[in-house]
């Protein structure tokens, strides 16, 4: 019985892992959970069986999002979801050398909570919408109009050199050239990238990965859903939190050292 360890927004709390598994039975099991501020907590679970990796077309591996109560007893179902796009490619011989890889710019479901209400943020970015789920089982579907980006040849050489400079054994670096000439890129970028959530219930949506970005772009939506504008900042930068007038994250330089950096917000003409 494996103990889950999740971090809240104001305490350190653990939660026995058998007891979650109870919920679903022989059918899922709890990858990973939160605490969120209204004590309530976000778990997701995936199927607890799957066939043994063959050399095949992408995929995405289906999870189950469930906000339980703080006694873990009850369970809202918030629904079903694509994991990130990934295959299954033949990088070594033998049954032991399929191995998975995840293409650049791929489909994922993000989540993002921050708000003291406990509502959650839920975007899978194959679409230009997300979802804001409230405490009181409430739901409201956010949409937006956008036009698929094509990803070009130059985009995923970009990628594929940051990944041979961040990797540490390079002896990998041949098993890698395979998989990666037998992976399936995307026709397209998915929607945006990871969702964020400030304390003051703003939901703050990046545009899609971009691996030489030389800024950093997000659109804004209010608490209930209203688009409040777009927000552009320097360099590559994830948003962590985010109040009236400010916004906190991580920014990246050149050498991919990372820093915390807080923006004041203009208000004139978004709404911020």
């Amino acid at each position: 019985n494996r103990t889950l360890v999740a971090l809240g927004s104001s305490s350190r709390r653990t939660t026995d892992q058998a007891k979650l598994q109870g919920l679903w039975g022989e059918t899922r099991f709890a990858e990973g959970g939160e605490w969120l501020p209204d004590g309530t907590f976000f778990v997701q679970a995936y199927p607890r069986s799957s066939p043994p990796p063959q050399p095949g077309p992408p995929y995405r591996p289906q999870m189950l999002l469930a906000r339980l109560s703080p006694d873990l007893v009850r369970v809202d179902t918030l629904g079903v979801y694509g994991g990130i796009r990934q295959q299954f490619v033949q990088m070594m011989p033998g049954d032991r050398g399929v191995s998975s890889v995840v293409p650049p710019f791929t489909a994922n479901t993000s989540w993002a909570w921050g708000a003291p209400d406990g509502t959650l943020a839920v975007g899978d970015n194959a679409n230009p919408q997300l979802e804001l789920f409230g405490a009181d089982g409430s739901r409201r579907m956010v949409r937006w109009r956008a036009e698929p980006e094509p990803i070009t040849a130059a985009e995923v050489e970009a990628w594929k050199e940051n990944r041979r400079a961040s990797l540490s054994n390079k002896s990998r670096l041949p098993a890698i050239e395979r998989g990666w000439a037998q992976m399936e890129i995307p026709t397209a970028k998915a929607y945006y990238g990871r969702l964020a959530m400030g304390r003051d219930g703003t939901v703050w949506v990046p545009g899609s990965d971009n691996y030489d970005a030389t800024t950093s772009s997000f659109l804004v939506f209010a608490p209930d859903g209203t688009l409040r504008g777009r927000v552009t900042v320097p360099g590559p930068f994830l948003v962590e939190d985010a109040g009236p007038g400010w916004m906190l994250g991580v920014y990246q330089d050149e050498n991919g050292v990372e820093f915390i950096r807080q923006y004041a917000l203009a208000t004139g003409g978004l709404g911020l």
